[in-house]
Formats: C-alpha cells, sequence, structure tokens
C-alpha cells in the first residue's frame, strides 16, 4: 500500500487561555479528515500526533514549539496548545495573503541559526534524531522565530559518540516524512545519523533562500511525490557534487559552500552543526548582534550594557521588519531592570521615534508592559527618567492618554521635584506638548502648579525664566480664575525676589501675554502697578526698559479705551 504524509491535516486557530488571558495556538487535526483511510492506519496515525505532542511537551528550548496546554481527545478531534504561531512555513509559502512574513535575508540568518540550535540541542541534550525536518514541521512565531516541531518520526541515539539511530526503517509503516527533505541514507538503506538531520537542513535552507529571493525551484529533491520511494531513488541517483553545484550556483558565495556541504551525499562528508555555525556566511555583525538578542536571557548584565552601547552603532542598519519583530521586543524585555533601563531606552526611543517602525497596537504588545512595569517600580534611575521625558513625543503618540496619566504623568510631576536642573528643564521644556494633550483638568491640578512652585523655589534664574516662558506658551489654554488667582501672584513674588534684568524682562512678557484676561479695573488696580515696580526694579538695559513703558502705555491707553466705551453707552 502507497504511504501517506500527515502533513496540512492540522488546522491552526488563534486564541487565549480562560486562566490568564495570554495568547495561544490551537493545533486541531479532526479525525474525520482521515475517514478513507483504513482503521489501523487511522490508529498509527493518531498513536504520532500523541508522541508528537508528549515529546514536545518534555523539550524545553527556545527554538522548539512549547506546549501550553496538552493533548486533548474525543472521538472527532485531537487538540492541544502551544505558544502562538502564524503557520507552519509550509502554510506560509503556501498563502498569498501571508507573503509579508517571507524573511529578509537578514532574518533568514537569524531564521537558520535558530534552527541550528534547535537541531544542535536535540541531538546533544535530548539524544535524539528529528529525522522530519521539513517546511510543514517548523512554524513561524508572529515574532518573526522559527520553532521546530513534528517530532512524529524521532528516534533515540544509540550510540552518542557516532550519534548514530538504530533502526530507522519507514516502509513498514503507512506514513513517512517529507521525502524531499530526508536523507539519502535514511530512505535508502534506513540508516540515520545526525547527519542525517544536517542534510534535512541543508535542504530546508535551499528551500528558504529560493523563497526569499522569490524563485520557483523551491526544492532541492523535487520527487513531485514527496512520499514515493521510488521516484525518490530516481532523484538520488543524479545526486552529484556537479549536481549539487549547479543547484545552488545563484545563491550568494558564502552561502553556496554552507548549503553545498550540508547537502554532501555522504554522511561523513557533511557539514557538523558546529561548524555550520561557524561559517563564514553569519560573519555579519547584525546577525551577530541578533544572535546575541536570542541569548540574553543566559547573558550576564555587565555584558549586556558593552552589547547595547555597541548595538547603538549597528542600530540603524537593521531593515524595519528585523527591527520591528526581534530587536524592540527584546529591548523592551530589559526596561524592568534597574541597571539596563537607562541603557535601552535610548535605544528603543529612538525605534519608535520612526512611526513606520511601530503601530500603537504593536507598541502595547511589545513594548508596553515592560516599559508600564518600569515605571512603576520602586525606583527609576535620573539618568532613566531624563530619557523618558527627552521622547515624550514618542509616548504621546502611542501610550493611550489615560495610561499616559496614570502611569508617565507621575514621572514628570517627581522630575519637576527632583532637584537635577536638567531634568527639571527637560519637563518644562514639554509643557506647551503635555498641554495640548492633558485634559485641562490634569493640566491645571496636577502639573502647572508644580511648574509654578518650581519658578518659585528653584534658585536658578535660568529655570525661572524657562519656567515662565512654558506658562505663557499655553497661555491661552488658561481659564481666568487660574490667570488671577495662581500665576499673578507667582509673578509678583517673583519681581519681588530679584532685579535681574532677563528674569524681569520673562515676568514683563508672560504679563503681556496673559493681559487679555484681565478688566480695565485688574489692570489699573494690580497689573500695572506691578509693571512700575518692575520697571523701576528691574536691571534692564535700555531696549528692555523701552519695552516695559510700551506695554505699561498700551495697558493705559486699553483702560482709556474701555472707560470711553462704558461713557458712551451712559450718554444714550
Amino acid at each position: 500500500q502507497r504511504q501517506m504524509c500527515i502533513r496540512d491535516r492540522w488546522k491552526i486557530y488563534s486564541a487565549t487561555k480562560k486562566s490568564n488571558g495570554a495568547p495561544v495556538s490551537l493545533f486541531v487535526l479532526e479525525k474525520s479528515s482521515f475517514g478513507k483511510v483504513n482503521k489501523h492506519m487511522q490508529e498509527e496515525i493518531f498513536n504520532s500526533v500523541r508522541k508528537e505532542v508528549k515529546t514536545l511537551t518534555k523539550l524545553r528550548h527556545p527554538s522548539i514549539l512549547q506546549i501550553s496546554e496538552p493533548l486533548g481527545e474525543d472521538a472527532k478531534m485531537m487538540v492541544f496548545a502551544t505558544e502562538p504561531v502564524e503557520g507552519s512555513l509550509k502554510h506560509l509559502v503556501d498563502t498569498p495573503s501571508k507573503r509579508n512574513s517571507i524573511p529578509s535575508e537578514t532574518e533568514l540568518k537569524a531564521q537558520v541559526l535558530e534552527l541550528i540550535d534547535a537541531v544542535t540541542f536535540i541531538h546533544t541534550n535530548a539524544h535524539m534524531l528529528h529525522l522530519a525536518i521539513s517546511p510543514e514541521n517548523v512554524y513561524l512565531t508572529p515574532g518573526g522565530k522559527l520553532k521546530v516541531a513534528g517530532f512524529f518520526f524521532s528516534s533515540t541515539i544509540e550510540s552518542e559518540e557516532a550519534s548514530v539511530a538504530p533502526n530507522v526503517d519507514f516502509s513498514a509503516s503507512q506514513f513517512c516524512p517529507h521525502l524531499d527533505f530526508s536523507a539519502p541514507e535514511v530512505v535508502k538503506e534506513n540508516l540515520a545519523s545526525s547527519a542525517s538531520d544536517c542534510f534535512s537542513l541543508g535542504c530546508l535552507l535551499y528551500h528558504l533562500m529560493r523563497v526569499a529571493n522569490g524563485q520557483k525551484d523551491l526544492y532541492f529533491l523535487d520527487a513531485g511525490d514527496t512520499c514515493s520511494k521510488l521516484k525518490y531513488i530516481d532523484i538520488i541517483k543524479g545526486l552529484t557534487s556537479s549536481y549539487i553545484s549547479k543547484k545552488v550556483s545563484d545563491f550568494k558565495s558564502d552561502a553556496v559552500e554552507l548549503v553545498k556541504q550540508l547537502l554532501a551525499v555522504k554522511p561523513e562528508e557533511r557539514l557538523a552543526l558546529d561548524d555550520a555555525r561557524n561559517c563564514s556566511w553569519f560573519n555579519d555583525p547584525r546577525i551577530k548582534a541578533l544572535d546575541y538578542l536570542n541569548h540574553l536571557d543566559i547573558k550576564e548584565d555587565h555584558n549586556k550594557l558593552q552589547f547595547f552601547n555597541g548595538l547603538a552603532n549597528v542600530l540603524n542598519e537593521f531593515d524595519t521588519k528585523v527591527t520591528q519583530r526581534r530587536i524592540l521586543p527584546a529591548l523592551a524585555s530589559q526596561l524592568p531592570k534597574y541597571k539596563l533601563a537607562s541603557v535601552v531606552l535610548p535605544l528603543i526611543a529612538s525605534i519608535l521615534s520612526k512611526e513606520e517602525t511601530c503601530s500603537r497596537e504593536e507598541f502595547y504588545e511589545k513594548v508596553w508592559p515592560f516599559m508600564e512595569e518600569m515605571c512603576k517600580g520602586k525606583e527609576i534611575s535620573a539618568h532613566s527618567l531624563f530619557i523618558i521625558i527627552c521622547n515624550t513625543d514618542v509616548w504621546l503618540r502611542l501610550v493611550d492618554m489615560k495610561d499616559f496619566q496614570s502611569t508617565l504623568l507621575v514621572l514628570y510631576q517627581r522630575a519637576l521635584g527632583c532637584g537635577v536642573e536638567r531634568i527639571q528643564e527637560s519637563v518644562v521644556k514639554e509643557i506647551p506638548s503635555l498641554a495640548k494633550k492633558l485634559d485641562y483638568a490634569t493640566l491645571k491640578t496636577n502639573l502647572l502648579p508644580k511648574v509654578v512652585n518650581l519658578a518659585l523655589n528653584t534658585p536658578i534664574n535660568r529655570l525661572k525664566i524657562k519656567c515662565l516662558q512654558s506658562v505663557s506658551s499655553i497661555s491661552s489654554l488658561l481659564d481666568p480664575k487660574l490667570v488671577k488667582g495662581g500665576i499673578v501672584p507667582a509673578l509678583e513674588k517673583l519681581a519681588k525676589s530679584s532685579g535681574d534684568g532677563e528674569l524681569c524682562m520673562t515676568i514683563v512678557r508672560t504679563i503681556e501675554g496673559l493681559s487679555e484676561v484681565f478688566s480695565y479695573q485688574e489692570l489699573a488696580n494690580c497689573v500695572i502697578p506691578l509693571l512700575l515696580s518692575i520697571s523701576v526694579k528691574g536691571e534692564f538695559s535700555k531696549t528692555q526698559f523701552a519695552e516695559v513703558m510700551k506695554l505699561v502705555k498700551e495697558l493705559i491707553d486699553s483702560i482709556d479705551t474701555s472707560r470711553s466705551k462704558v461713557w458712551y453707552h451712559i450718554s444714550f
């Protein structure tokens, strides 16, 4: 009886766990899809699925598909849940709407390194051979990472020294792996070793490179019938060094050598995984950076600091997709760490400053949970605080205003009272931008009083001036009650405390910006006397003094105009 493949029978659905709302992918196998198969073959298939889930449950590696919920089964279907995936590589290649998931060359290199690490772990730590590495058994996550699954045909390694498995004869089975990705010795001689998985990895790399380049010849071994042993053997007969060289001739030179050595016909001539990892194709600072980010969890903080400082020099060399899917989430995960936050924040802000890199939805998924944890933590460094404030425009664009006011605004308030001039000045500089986005009640109650208080209490005239300039810039937003009850008394105190020419001139210009809210009585009784007092006390230049007196005269003229209107109406 002709053998069959189990591939393409899974249906994958996006779901969330009831317990914590975490996203997962549901793998569903409908037993009715094998209705035309005899019961013995059906049971063999279902047992292989049980083996697959059991194996995945035992294996823990960043590049092996992680089980979230164990296998559930009834008479109609088999279901289990995993970490979120977009689908298998086979599904993504065959689905036109998913073509945007096809990686760039940089990301492809990072993905191949992940596969090498996964297969190395399977051989060295799990003491197994996979024997079915193919597009249908490798899954892509939303973050662009590859995850190995499909352990239907895996076999335990018999000899650790030679990494050889016992009998791998699939001819007695009712179904088989995808032969276009199987090593010659496995199909022809029923022999398997770690080198057999290396061959499959070479076939997969060939496939991925063809897909990435938009080419049609996607399979190195294209038997046409993925389960026909006879057709496979016909293909293998012509598998020579010259044939391999011809098939990969249009690849880049360093990639050619890697693929050729993985696809060597004789197992003993194939490139070992450790050597593959060190080949020249991966000798790229960007790839080394992505590889480091993949292993952040095992790195010491002092090493991370050195790495992040260096990453700043190559950050702009990554394409948008790699930056968004790989770099940004890795950096964000370090935000809650006090020592690292101040180093990764500038990198994150630099990435987010390019609007095409990250939507609000993506920001909330990849960055905000970590940023919120950092902001609400027990302590945050002065440098981190400074960086947050200097990138206010980024947060105002991406953070929902409710979250901004409950999480970030607290930091701005704290910064105004921190006593560090550079940080205080950075907040004051952002007041106009904040005033446009915050609701007025929050601006009036939580932020503006602290700015006024800073102007009154700081001993630094330059900072006093910056505070007044920020208030003046939003004068059109302020209600008369706040101006008369909060701003003007503060201006009077400042005028009495110093005769510095620049400070007094800033007070005068602030009054000028606010003058429209005063009645002519208030101008006469309060504002003009204050200006006259400043004109006498202030250490002005001739030009500055003339500007003050000009304003006084304009205000007197406005009183004259107002009073004249009153008399005009009385006369009628």
